[in-house]
């Protein structure tokens, strides 16, 4: 039993998405992988870029006088599995923009 299954949520798995790691190594710029098996999809300036996106805007907090917002980025919808080639062009699109 884990804390889905206790509230009464559908259990997931890690089989259920890839996951996407990125490093942010200072000077050296970054590193961006996807997949089980860490396939690496960009390294330096970019891939720095796209971690600071990552825990910029996706990953940090809501402010703490919008507790609603809390909730809804709280939900356990997972988010569509990407190919390394669909996540690529999403990155390019959020860094364009």
């Amino acid at each position: 039993m884990n804390l889905a299954t206790t509230v009464g949520l559908a259990e997931r798995h890690p089989a259920d998405g890839q996951p996407q790691p990125g490093l942010d190594l200072g000077g050296a710029g970054g590193l961006l992988a996807h997949g089980w098996d860490r396939n690496v999809m960009w390294t330096g300036a970019q891939a720095k870029a796209v971690k600071r996106i990552i825990n910029g805007r996706i990953i940090m907090p809501p402010p703490a006088d919008k507790p609603e917002l809390a909730l809804q980025l709280a939900d356990p919808t997972p988010l569509p599995v990407l190919d390394g080639d669909a996540l690529a062009a999403r990155w390019q699109g959020l860094l364009k923009g």
